[in-house]
């Protein structure tokens, strides 16, 4: 089976696994990774020895057990605040409320990936826009005391593949891909989520603002976007 072919097999899998832990999947459908991304991550990384992944806004998990079911040699490493579920979730009339991270959790666990995930619970460069702050904090009250990494003293390791789908707002954008740009390996790439569609324009000013101070390449693969350095 091709990689592309088990990441898609594994998103199937795990909206089945999450839709029996009370997320329905309209939540899933509309708040995880698409198909048609994934087509679009592996056709950028053709080519790239990937071992080694950050995960920049990890949610559920559905994108991290897909991601290591394509890349099968490689090594997670996710950073996520770990909301509640519930502001989501009730968005679309359900009644799931446990963190994101008790869902990723249980598909890390059914897929027996243990050893290769690991997670830095907290937000990644920034604090996030005060939209999204307000979004989750009838439910999250503590989310303005959540530790931001690049603040911590948290030394991070080299990377072939990160995968940024934080807080979709420009600057956060901006501030996350400065953060993460020198934790590239040298062939390493950066993909972009959600370039398109409702939330394009803020990640597109964020990326534009980026491409403006650092020697990086830009191309577009659909839905995504992809960074690399200069060689």
């Amino acid at each position: 089976m091709i990689p592309l072919e088990k990441a898609l097999q594994t998103r199937k899998k795990s909206f089945e696994i999450l839709s029996e832990h009370n997320i329905c999947v309209t939540v899933l459908k509309e708040t995880c990774i698409q198909k048609y991304d994934l087509k679009n991550i592996f056709d950028a990384a053709v080519g790239l020895d990937i071992k080694n992944i950050l995960e920049i806004g990890s949610f559920v998990g559905v994108s991290t057990v897909a991601l290591c079911a394509m890349f099968e040699q490689a090594n997670i490493v996710c950073v996520d605040p770990n909301l509640s579920i519930k502001t989501d979730a009730e968005e679309y009339g359900c009644i799931a409320d446990k963190t994101v991270g008790f869902y990723r959790n249980i598909l890390v666990n059914e897929f027996g990936l243990n050893k290769r995930y690991s997670c830095f619970e907290g937000f990644f460069s920034n604090r996030p826009h005060e939209h999204t702050l307000a979004y989750h904090r009838e439910n999250n009250p503590s989310i303005d005391t959540i530790k931001v990494l690049k603040d911590s003293g948290i030394i991070f390791p080299k990377f072939d593949l990160i995968f940024l789908d934080g807080d979709h707002y420009a600057e956060s954008v901006y501030s996350d891909l400065k953060f993460a740009f020198p934790m590239l390996s040298d062939s390493g790439v950066i993909i972009t989520h959600d370039i398109c569609d409702d939330w394009g324009k803020e990640v597109r000013k964020g990326i534009d603002k980026f491409l403006q101070e650092y020697d990086a390449v830009f191309e577009e693969y659909n839905s995504i976007g992809v960074i690399k350095t200069i060689i």
